[in-house]
């Protein structure tokens, strides 16, 4: 499957084999979130939720300063209270988009995270940080408090006390800091970034396709409250209905073919 992309459009999107790369695209103001960014980060997750091929998503910011600086602010200012309600509203559903794609989504967090850039980040099911990323919410200083679904996902992921913190304070951490919390998931040179990045993303884009696939499942549901027994009992199923499991385990330790008559 495949879909042309302008090259200076809001969002690239780049296939690499089963790998997925989804770039920000507005460097000039540090990758900021405005209404063409959040349409076409929709549109992209369309693609990809449709796209067989797909086994890992990469996203990231163009540049070399910002994964992204959160909402774009002069658009912000000239917004009315029901507008303003309006534009949460979807920056809320693209973080929920994101999260619900079946493919592990890695978010590559180099130079500036903050604001409504890291609520998108925190939608991600990893992150690896450049050694010069830096995570915050700042916006309590404008008087902005941070949506609602940020305020959900960070707590669930670092705890509500440091999360608070962050939160309260509008202070801005370190990727060091950031790792020490569990926001990140590794910190790598600036000059290693690319290539380490790119590594581990191959890696887990090539993994076997339907365990992938049940694993996210499972993760989103302990994202939400809990994992049933019947979804873990499911994805095992499908492990050997659907998937390899049975068939790379008869491989390595021998054993009839399900089904097989036996003498």
């Amino acid at each position: 499957m495949q879909r042309k992309r302008d090259h200076d459009g809001p969002v690239l999107l780049e296939k690499q084999g089963p790998l997925t790369i989804v770039t920000l695209n507005r460097p000039d103001a540090n990758n900021a979130l405005d209404d063409a960014v959040r349409g076409e980060l929709l549109r992209t997750c369309d693609f990809i939720a449709a796209d067989a091929d797909t086994g890992a998503v990469v996203l990231t910011g163009a540049g070399n300063e910002a994964f992204s600086t959160g909402y774009d602010l002069p658009q912000l200012a000239g917004l009315t209270p029901a507008e303003a309600e309006t534009l949460a509203r979807g920056a809320r559903l693209v973080c929920e988009r994101l999260a619900g794609l079946d493919v592990p989504v890695i978010g590559a967090i180099k130079g500036a995270c903050i604001g409504a850039g890291l609520e998108l980040a925190l939608h991600c099911d990893m992150r690896i940080a450049r050694g010069d990323a830096r995570f915050g919410f700042p916006g309590i200083s404008l008087g902005l408090p941070p949506g609602s679904a940020a305020v959900d996902r960070l707590g669930k992921l670092i705890g509500m006390g440091p999360a608070s913190a962050l939160f309260v304070t509008g202070g801005v951490v370190s990727a060091e800091r950031a790792f020490m919390l569990g926001l990140v998931t590794n910190v790598v040179s600036i000059k290693e970034f690319d290539a380490t990045v790119l590594e581990f993303a191959t890696h887990i884009a090539n993994l076997p396709r339907v365990a992938a696939t049940q694993l996210k499942r499972m993760l989103k549901a302990a994202m939400l409250g809990g994992v049933p027994e019947s979804l873990g009992a499911d994805a095992l199923k499908r492990a050997f209905d659907e998937g390899e499991a049975g068939e790379r385990l008869r491989a390595m330790f021998g054993g009839p073919t399900p089904g097989a008559a036996i003498h």
